[in-house]
């Protein structure tokens, strides 16, 4: 009997390899356009105009496009909104510009500070929660909310920048990297210290970095300064805190040898006092537990599952079992 030949084995070998699994589209707003793919990059083109998006993230964009054509999408039938929330036209007051700017600023600052999606002002819960607080203001649509977002951040970058250019002394840094625990997705967050000329210590969050390539010394460098050079601080730095990461000490190394570049070739007043590193003060408690803990990893072990156990959620009913169990209640 012949041997099986080499494209046997690989048709029969992708045969048994399971089938990758697939995201279903079950919004019915997909009906109503075509997708295809340019590059590698989703494209989406409505059936009724021709309109085409460029990889969007969600459906929300295109439900909006399609209130555009309201023959073609059936609306999706709105949740009731309660008898008390509902007001009579009877009810209905004028409010006055400064009203109406105050209440959407606080809105901005609430869907900016707390992290919540632009769509939540579209929300029939919410419409109805600030009819009740007062029927004559207009919530702004998610678009209107987010072009006023956006037009905030620049002004207050404008407001930073030239607040920095007044100051006289030199300014310090914090860095350090974390991962998002939902995507694992890793961030380096920079934050500046200074103290102003009415001698009150302040600090703002400089830059807050999506930074996917690896974590060398350059590569994290490269983002600082880039940083620094958008607010003309890269002359000006003094000291910089961060963890005991080797990464961190080779990155630093780098910086300040860029840094005292800058600071002689903007003339500096300072430029004799080199910048320093500070090791972050619970990194490095953190460290010396560890090392003299070194010997009673066991006990450490130990406390570490106990507590790991506590914060369980199902921890009280899990007790209230072994209790039962146990005859102890």
């Amino acid at each position: 009997m012949p041997p099986p030949s080499p494209q046997s084995e690989t048709s029969a070998a992708s045969a048994e390899l399971p089938k990758k699994r697939t995201k279903t589209t079950t919004s019915p707003v997909w009906d109503h356009y075509i997708v295809s793919w340019e590059k590698g990059v989703k494209m989406v083109k409505c059936k009724c105009c021709q309109v085409t998006y460029k990889n969007p993230s969600g459906t929300s964009t295109l439900t909006a496009h399609m209130s555009k054509h309201p023959l073609q999408l059936k609306p999706k039938p709105k949740p009731p909104i309660p008898a008390w929330c509902q007001q009579t036209s009877a009810e209905v007051s004028k409010i006055s510009t400064q009203k109406q700017a105050e209440a959407t600023g606080l809105l901005k600052k609430w869907i900016a500070c707390s992290a919540k999606p632009f769509s939540t002002v579209e929300d029939p819960y919410f419409v109805a929660y600030s009819k009740s607080l007062n029927p004559a203001y207009k919530v702004p649509c998610r678009q209107t909310l987010r072009k006023l977002l956006v037009n905030d951040y620049a002004e207050r970058r404008k407001a930073v920048t030239a607040e920095l250019k007044s100051v006289t002394s030199r300014f310090s840094i914090t860095c350090d990297m974390w991962k998002a625990r939902s995507k694992r997705q890793p961030y380096m967050v920079i934050t500046l210290h200074w103290i102003n000329n009415e001698w009150v210590l302040k600090n703002i969050v400089l830059d807050f970095r999506y930074l996917p390539v690896i974590h060398t010394a350059d590569n994290m460098k490269a983002v600082i300064l880039d940083t620094l050079k958008e607010h003309s601080l890269q002359h000006r730095i003094l000291c910089c805190t961060t963890d005991g990461a080797a990464a961190m000490k080779a990155m630093f190394r780098v910086l300040s040898l860029d840094t005292e570049k800058d600071r002689r070739l903007f003339g500096s007043n300072s430029a004799d006092v080199p910048s320093f590193r500070i090791w972050c003060v619970a990194h490095l408690v953190q460290t010396v537990a560890r090392v003299a803990t070194g010997e009673k990893a066991d006990i450490v072990g130990k406390v570490r599952s106990l507590v790991s156990f506590i914060h369980r959620p199902t921890i009280d009913e899990e007790y209230l079992k072994f209790a039962e169990r146990s005859n102890l209640c």
